[in-house]
C-alpha cells in the first residue's frame, strides 16, 4: 500500500510544475495559393503563452526556393502583467509559373513536430500589385549601403562582414550581416566546418559592446541569389542582427575567419583540405543627435502615427478609450510614452500597452499601441493633441519632430468639482455609477479558472502526503 501511494505521490509532484506555466498554443497557417511570380508563399507559425524565442525549421518545397524569414513578437501588459506571441513567417519564391503540389510537410519547433496541410499553389505572371504582407510603407526609407561594400569584390569565393550603414547617430539602428559567396561560374566545392562552433567564436568578436542587440535569431543558413558587378553570387548568410548604440563611441570590428572545406567537383571521396577565409575590419561612425532638450531620451528612426478612440463625445464621468499607436523603423522595444498627469480636466489611467517587434525585410520594425482611458471631469471640447504627443529624431530628415494626436473630444454634462473625500458621505463614491463604461472585462475568466485548478491541485497533494504519513 505505501508503494501505492509513493507512486501517487510522485506522479502529483511531477504534475503540478507544468500546471503552473500556461500552455504554448501552436497554430501553422499557410498563406495565399493563388500567387504571382514575384510574390512569397508563405507557411505561418503562431506560438500563443511562450516568451522565448522558439527554434523553427521550415520544410523544403519543391519547386520552390526557401529565402528569408520575418520574425515577430507581440506583447501586451495589462496591470503589469504580460504575455507573449511569437509569429514567424517563412517565405517561399516560386521558380517558375505553374502549378505546384505542396505536400504535407514537417515543421519543427524547439523538439515538437508540427505538420502542415496538403495545398496546391498556382503561381501567375509578375503582379504590379503591393504585397498586403509587406512592412510598413514609410514616407521616407533608409538607404542599405551593403551592395556598396561589396562593389570590390573580385574573387570567386569570400567571406564578408557588412552593415547597413558606415555612420548613425546615436540609438540609430544599424544591420550586421556575416554571408559567404560563392560564384555561380565556381569551379571548386565548397563545404561548411563545425560552423556552430566557429560562429560562436566569431561573435564574441564582431558583436559590438554597449548596443541593443534586436537578433535575427537565424538557425539555418540562409541561401539567397546576389548580384555583385554583374556577376552571379550565392549568399550563404550565416548571422544577421541589428544593433542600436547606446553611447557615442565608434565602433571597430576586426577581421574575422571562417574556415571551409574545399573539394574537386566530381570527386566522390570529398579529399577536401581546409582554407579560412577572411572578411575586413570593418567601424561605424557613431555621432550624438542634434541640440535639443531631450535628445538624451527620444528614440532615432522614421515612425508614425495610427489612433482610434472609441467615443468621441461624452459626458463628465465617462470614459472614453483612446489607442495611440507608433508605427515604424527603429527600436521599438525601448520606445516610451511620457506619463501623462492628471489635472483640472482630465484623469488619465495607466495604459495598456501592446507591442509588436518584426525582425525581417534586412530591418527592425514594428509598433506600440498605448491605451489610454479617459474620464474628464469639464464640459467643453478638448483638443487630444495638447496632452498626447510624442517626440523622436528621425536621421533621413535630420530633424526632431512630434506625433501629436489630431483628434478632440466633446464633454458635455455638469463640471465635477475637486473635493476631498473625507467628511463626504460614502454613498458619494457610486454617484453616477450608472454612467461608467462597463465595456471592458477587467477579469480574465481563463486565468481564473487555471487558478482555482493549481489551488485544487496544492490541496489534493497536501491531502496524499497526510494520508501518506498517517498510514
Amino acid at each position: 500500500m505505501k508503494i501505492k501511494y509513493t507512486i501517487f505521490l510522485l506522479f502529483w509532484i511531477i504534475l503540478l510544475p507544468n500546471c503552473y506555466a500556461q500552455e504554448k498554443e501552436v497554430q501553422v497557417e499557410l498563406g495565399p495559393t493563388n500567387i504571382s511570380l514575384g510574390r512569397a508563399f508563405t507557411i505561418t507559425v503562431t506560438i500563443e503563452n511562450y516568451e522565448e524565442r522558439p527554434t523553427v525549421i521550415f520544410p523544403e518545397l519543391k519547386g520552390f526556393q526557401k529565402r528569408d524569414k520575418s520574425v515577430s513578437q507581440v506583447t501586451k501588459t495589462n496591470g503589469g502583467i504580460s504575455t507573449f506571441t511569437q509569429i514567424i513567417v517563412q517565405n517561399y519564391f516560386a521558380l517558375a509559373e505553374g502549378k505546384f503540389s505542396v505536400p504535407e510537410s514537417v515543421i519543427k519547433i524547439d523538439k515538437a513536430e508540427y505538420r502542415t496541410q496538403a495545398a496546391t499553389v498556382l503561381v501567375g505572371q509578375v503582379s504590379t500589385n503591393s504585397d498586403p504582407n509587406a512592412l510598413p510603407d514609410l514616407t521616407v526609407v533608409e538607404v542599405d549601403e551593403t551592395v556598396n561594400e561589396l562593389a570590390d569584390v573580385k574573387e570567386d569565393a569570400f567571406l564578408a562582414l557588412t552593415t547597413s550603414k558606415k555612420k548613425v547617430y546615436v540609438r540609430q539602428g544599424f544591420t550586421l550581416k556575416l554571408s559567404f559567396y560563392v560564384a555561380d561560374n565556381n569551379t571548386v566545392g565548397m563545404e561548411f566546418y563545425e560552423l556552430d562552433a566557429q560562429l560562436q567564436a566569431i561573435l564574441k568578436k564582431i558583436t559590438p559592446a554597449q548596443c541593443w542587440e534586436e537578433n535575427f535569431d537565424m538557425k539555418e543558413v540562409l541561401q539567397l541569389p546576389a548580384t555583385i558587378n554583374g556577376r552571379r553570387f550565392t549568399e550563404y548568410r550565416i548571422f544577421q542582427a541589428t544593433f542600436f548604440p547606446l553611447s557615442v563611441r565608434k565602433i571597430v570590428l576586426p577581421a574575422v575567419g571562417l574556415a571551409m572545406k574545399l573539394y574537386r567537383i566530381g570527386d566522390n571521396t570529398k579529399a577536401a583540405e581546409r582554407k579560412t577565409f577572411y572578411t575586413k575590419v570593418l567601424s561605424v561612425a557613431v555621432d550624438l543627435l542634434p541640440a535639443h532638450p531631450e535628445r538624451d531620451q527620444v528614440s532615432v528612426g522614421a515612425f508614425e502615427l495610427n489612433e482610434k478612440m472609441d467615443k468621441k463625445n461624452i459626458t463628465t464621468g465617462q470614459s472614453a478609450r483612446l489607442d495611440f499607436k507608433i508605427s515604424g523603423n527603429g527600436n521599438v522595444a525601448t520606445l516610451t510614452m511620457p506619463e501623462i498627469p492628471n489635472n483640472l480636466f482630465f484623469d488619465v489611467y495607466p495604459p495598456e500597452v501592446q507591442q509588436t517587434i518584426r525582425r525581417g525585410n534586412n530591418q527592425v520594425s514594428g509598433d506600440k499601441m498605448y491605451s489610454y482611458y479617459i474620464v474628464p471631469k469639464q464640459n467643453g471640447v478638448y483638443p487630444l493633441g495638447d496632452y498626447f504627443k510624442w517626440i523622436y529624431f528621425d536621421p533621413v530628415r535630420n530633424r526632431y519632430d512630434t506625433l501629436r494626436s489630431a483628434l478632440k473630444l466633446g464633454v458635455g454634462g455638469e463640471n465635477i468639482e475637486e473635493q476631498n473625500i473625507e467628511g463626504q458621505d460614502v454613498g458619494s463614491i457610486y454617484a453616477n455609477i450608472e454612467k461608467l463604461d462597463s465595456s471592458k472585462q477587467d477579469v480574465n475568466i481563463q486565468e481564473m479558472i487555471k487558478q482555482v485548478a493549481n489551488v485544487l491541485l496544492v490541496a489534493m497533494l497536501i491531502g496524499m502526503i497526510f494520508i501518506f504519513v498517517k498510514r
